[in-house]
């Protein structure tokens, strides 16, 4: 079943980019729409390069030359900034969008804690994925509305409030927040453990929701990437964790 996962991201790229060259970079636009500028470092002349054994690609044991990119920055004066998930480029996200959970033979959607009829604009992929976990309503329109290195520690259990606005707001939306401390050390956890409640299929959907938001950002802002696509060797990019133990997109 064809749930628009299982094109090539880097294959609709190469499409769009040629097609770019054929009409003089002009693309359709609606009446409201208008071009994002974004601030990031330009592709150095030479990258690194290296031999990759990509079994995926290749279906052997050749290793293929091919460009590397390291990144994991979202500091706009960092190269390789654009390509991390805290990266800001807003992203149309239908959150009905489905998605085929195997182990269950059933369809769930991206977001499965609200019912939104129109497309919803997310700050980042960041913020797609750690919104997607989510089984409280409250969490997910929560995690939305803060910075994407937040939503990140929402999602991983590791944000903590000192009151303020932000407490209000996670309550209005109908969240209760758990106290811990007291005096200058009181802190506010969004649970007991700190973790926001997960969707039960998430260990298996997680990696579909991350391609899904990448494909949208850039599909959606193609100047992010186009650069590294007419270059003579195919790019193979690295992202340099900064965290121990978190070395699931490594």
């Amino acid at each position: 079943k064809d749930n628009g996962f299982n094109r090539s991201l880097y294959d609709d790229l190469i499409y769009a980019n040629k097609m770019d060259k054929l009409t003089g970079g002009k693309r359709s636009k609606s009446e409201n729409e208008t071009k994002s500028e974004f601030e990031f470092i330009p592709r150095p002349k030479e990258l690194p390069r290296a031999k990759v054994n990509l079994l995926w690609a290749n279906g052997d044991n050749e290793n293929q030359n091919m460009n590397v990119v390291m990144f994991h920055s979202s500091r706009k004066d960092v190269y390789g900034a654009q390509f991390s998930c805290l990266y800001y480029s807003d992203i149309v996200i239908d959150t009905t969008t489905e998605i085929y959970v195997s182990s269950k033979n059933i369809i769930n959607t991206l977001m499965i804690n609200v019912d939104e009829s129109q497309p919803v604009i997310f700050q980042s992929a960041e913020h797609i994925y750690q919104c997607s976990k989510a089984v409280n309503k409250w969490d997910d329109l929560f995690m939305r509305q803060l910075t994407a290195f937040d939503a990140g520690k929402a999602g991983a259990g590791r944000l903590h409030l000192r009151g303020g606005k932000l407490k209000k707001r996670y309550e209005s939306l109908g969240g209760t927040l758990i106290q811990k401390g007291s005096g200058k050390g009181k802190r506010y956890w969004l649970s007991e453990n700190g973790y926001i409640a997960l969707r039960d299929d998430w260990d298996e959907i997680k990696i579909q929701i991350m391609y899904h938001a990448l494909r949208n950002k850039f599909l959606q802002h193609p100047e992010l990437i186009e650069e590294y696509l007419c270059g003579d060797l195919p790019v193979y990019f690295i992202e340099h964790v900064q965290f121990a133990g978190d070395n699931l997109w490594a």
